[in-house]
């Protein structure tokens, strides 16, 4: 394992949480699904197994990520497990959040990798996870909105989700970060139902994209990777 020693600041520390914890993944500044299907070797939906970062202040620096493919797109086959290798906090390092204690499946996103050495992975810049969420109908939805990410307001719908990972436990948010969830991600304040439960600040998002509009979207048909 490499490590490296970075000084972040508290304002490197707060984005880079709210980018992994509640954020858009790694998401490309105005780039649409097409753009990043053409630059990318490997494209899928994949369930995150296991992760083995070494990390600065809570925070991973490099290490290695094993997704298991759900639904392959293009590189790759059903059930194949990817090796995702990453060290610093370049725009292009693809992390990926690690399961909880009583987490049993890990979190589910759209790839889009480029090979790297020894039949490992590695992020595809300026994009490489999309987070990818059950509905209520037992279906997946690509979540929206992704800010950096341009999608078409077309396919958006409002969506019902049964995801865990739909839900962004606020408690320790900044007022700024409270208005992005709300103004940016579009996501609504919930109370927690357990009685029993002390008393968090939690908030769900509600809009999204069918997974099943993907391939037209991503345009597979009319690209190449570099």
């Amino acid at each position: 394992m490499y490590k490296l020693k970075l000084a972040i600041t508290p304002v490197i520390i707060a984005a880079f949480c709210l980018l992994t914890a509640s954020g858009p993944g790694a998401a490309a500044a105005d780039a649409t699904l097409a753009q990043l299907a053409a630059r990318a070797d490997v494209i899928a939906l994949v369930r995150v197994m296991e992760t083995d970062y070494e990390k600065i202040r809570s925070f991973p620096s490099s290490g290695w990520a094993l997704l298991k493919v759900l639904i392959p797109y293009k590189g790759v086959a059903r059930d194949d497990i990817l090796e995702v290798t990453e060290k610093g906090l370049r725009d292009s390092a693809c992390y990926y959040p690690e399961l909880g204690v009583w987490q049993f499946e890990g979190d589910r996103f759209l790839v889009f990798l480029r090979a790297g050495d020894k039949d490992t992975y590695r992020g595809n810049a300026p994009g490489c996870r999309i987070p990818v969420l059950v509905t209520q109908d037992n279906s997946y939805a690509i979540r929206a909105p992704l800010p950096g990410l341009t999608l078409d307001p077309d396919r958006v719908i409002d969506v019902e989700y049964a995801d865990p990972a739909a839900y962004v436990d606020a408690g320790d948010f900044t007022r700024a970060q409270i208005r992005e969830l709300e103004q940016v991600y579009l996501a609504r304040p919930v109370e927690d139902r357990d009685p029993f439960a002390p008393p968090q600040k939690k908030y769900v998002y509600t809009q999204g994209i069918p997974l099943s509009q993907l391939r037209d979207m991503l345009q597979l048909d009319a690209t190449s990777p570099e």
